[in-house]
């Protein structure tokens, strides 16, 4: 029995050991060595990534995105020219229809015109290749419409988001 005793206590590195100490004392840590030690597990977790990245064969940039050609001069010099690909991205949130908004766009026969909302965004949204907004609500027919705080919009708002220019609700 004395010899597994022994063994237990010696077993291992001993700077696994410590280490393991030194992490079931994180509650007596001051927040200086609180942030130094979470620094080093990001930067440990960043490099094992990169180091698996690099193992499974993905490029760590995007090498589609520049096209890289040689041109020599005439002095023989040889010239690098990039082209660089953009895309424009917008978002937006909070569409959110209250019960005096649905009132405006209330039509004489009973149907709703919500386009009038996005007369004038409407041009800018046309401008980016993504368009992505936040809608606060639901649309439910089989339920009342509703303002504060269940926010159920009719369906006609949503012909309207999508004319506008919307591709993404979330």
């Amino acid at each position: 029995m004395e010899k597994r005793s022994r063994r237990k206590k010696h077993s291992g590195l001993p700077v696994v050991r410590e280490s393991i100490q030194f992490f079931k004392k994180y509650r007596q840590w001051s927040n200086k060595t609180f942030v130094f030690v979470l620094l080093i597990v990001v930067a440990i977790s960043m490099a094992l990534t990169l180091l698996a990245q690099g193992i499974k064969g993905v490029p760590l940039w995007n090498r589609n995105t520049l096209a890289v050609s040689q041109n020599s001069d005439s002095k023989g010099k040889n010239s690098v020219t990039e082209e660089e690909t953009s895309v424009r991205i917008m978002a937006n949130g909070d569409l959110l229809y209250h019960i005096p908004i649905y009132r405006t766009a209330l039509k004489e026969d009973g149907t709703y015109d919500f386009h009038e909302n996005f007369e004038y965004v409407k041009p800018w949204l046309k401008q980016a290749d993504l368009v992505i907004g936040d809608f606060e609500g639901t649309v439910n027919k089989d339920h009342y419409l509703a303002g504060y705080p269940l926010f159920n919009a009719p369906g006609e708002v949503m012909d309207a988001i999508k004319d506008a220019g919307y591709q993404v609700l979330d």
